[in-house]
């Protein structure tokens, strides 16, 4: 090579290097010891090596060779660019990129190009996709967990879930991933940006396929972030809170892949998400309801014939059951505060008076009603649309939609 620089050029270019690389000379003389010893040094070594590297810089010592190729690797650049600063390039064959970082299941791997300024993985390559695109796609699940652990994914809930004006308003998952030179933040009524809930969605289904059931309640995996803005005293016209619960539904583009994942996964799984939970609302109001998606996941194990769907059904059963059963003893309550306040007999005309009252939306599993005595309900339930060979289960679904068709009856509005 004939155009290597003298030590004062070539010091002031791996200045220029390093700064571009590493917030100091000191992280970046931890790093190279910790390749050359595998271990972490001792402020005696990073001491020493510190003045090895300022010497360097200043032009009084020259790089040793065996340390030109590690400098290089850390400095994301050829040997030959250091020698001539910058005035020779040649392809780096081990130049890491993103695609090639999110198969690593190396820890070291990732703190050496993720932890620097300016990494790779702060930036979206030339096929638009991110580091995180590429986890996913691997299904690298230790790699999505270490980048929540340092903050690159964050779990959005565990930030905002105490603040009761905006419970759930921001349910998401949001990363320090730029677009554009800038963060790339979402806005839960901003209908562009499903980025962020997509990716709570692909982190609930890589945590499904783990087991992970940590991770599962960190992300309030079988909830929706609009039923904790909805109340029985203002429910489903509650209009901008009803559309985002749609579009969310609607738009997001992995609930397929959610759907198929659990309706596939063990019963262990099956029993968490086809269990009753409670939400307390930002109203504080405690409302009783199933996960949005059971109804179609339910479908999908009846097409696939799998065996554990009727714990599901039985589910939805007993909490349509359960739920008419408490619609109509509301509605008793009212009829009958109503007949003694005017000192009347009840009436099948009165009574179908206060059932206009109840709020139904069959789009989305919705119903709500609110009675004099500040008692109401705001639940989901649940019709089958799908049918089976084996005669319990067709019994179990006739069952089942039959206490659904009490709730709509009970809802329909008379002329």
């Amino acid at each position: 090579m004939n155009n290597v620089k003298n030590n004062q050029e070539i010091g002031r270019y791996l200045e220029k290097l390093i700064s571009e690389n590493f917030d100091s000379r000191r992280k970046f003389c931890i790093k190279v010891l910790d390749v050359q010893f595998n271990a972490k040094p001792s402020e005696e070594q990073i001491a020493n090596y510190s003045n090895k590297i300022s010497q360097i810089i200043k032009g009084r010592k020259g790089i040793q060779i065996a340390d030109l190729p590690i400098y290089a690797n850390l400095l994301n650049v050829s040997c030959d660019e250091i020698l001539s600063c910058g005035e020779k390039y040649i392809p780096i064959k081990n130049h890491m990129t993103n695609y090639q970082l999110a198969f690593s299941t190396d820890k070291k791997v990732w703190e050496k190009y993720i932890n620097v300024e300016d990494s790779i993985s702060l930036n979206y390559d030339e096929y638009g996709k991110s580091l995180i695109d590429y986890a996913f796609k691997f299904k690298n699940y230790d790699l999505v967990k270490y980048l929540i652990s340092i903050n690159y994914i964050n779990i959005i809930p565990e930030k905002d879930f105490s603040d009761k004006a905006n419970k759930g308003a921001l349910w998401a998952a949001e990363t320090s991933v730029k677009k554009n030179n800038r963060n790339y933040l979402y806005n839960p009524y901003v209908y562009e940006r499903q980025t962020e809930r997509n990716l709570r969605t692909n982190l609930i289904i890589l945590a499904i396929k783990n087991k992970d059931y940590k991770m599962l309640e960190r992300l309030h995996a079988r909830e929706m972030p609009e039923l904790y803005g909805m109340d029985y005293t203002c429910p489903i016209p509650y209009e901008d809170i009803i559309k985002n619960y749609q579009s969310y539904q609607i738009e997001t583009s992995c609930i397929d892949e959610l759907i198929e994942t659990i309706a596939n996964s063990d019963e262990n799984m099956i029993d968490y998400f086809s269990s009753e939970f409670n939400v307390q609302s930002r109203f504080n109001r405690t409302n009783t309801v199933m996960y949005p998606y059971l109804d179609r996941i339910v479908e999908k194990m009846l097409l696939l014939n799998i065996r554990e769907v009727e714990l599901p059904i039985r589910r939805i059963t007993q909490h349509n059951k359960k739920m008419y059963e408490k619609l109509v003893k509301l509605i008793d309550e009212v009829h009958i505060s109503m007949c003694e306040r005017w000192g009347v007999e009840p009436t099948q005309k009165e009574y179908r008076k206060i059932c206009n009252d109840i709020v139904i939306n069959k789009n989305y599993n919705l119903i709500a009603f609110w009675n004099v005595r500040e008692k109401g309900i705001l639940t989901d339930i649940f019709r089958i649309d799908e049918n089976s060979s084996s005669p319990i289960l067709r019994e179990l679904i006739k069952e089942s939609n039959e206490w659904y068709d009490k709730i709509i009856n009970l809802a329909e509005k008379e002329d």
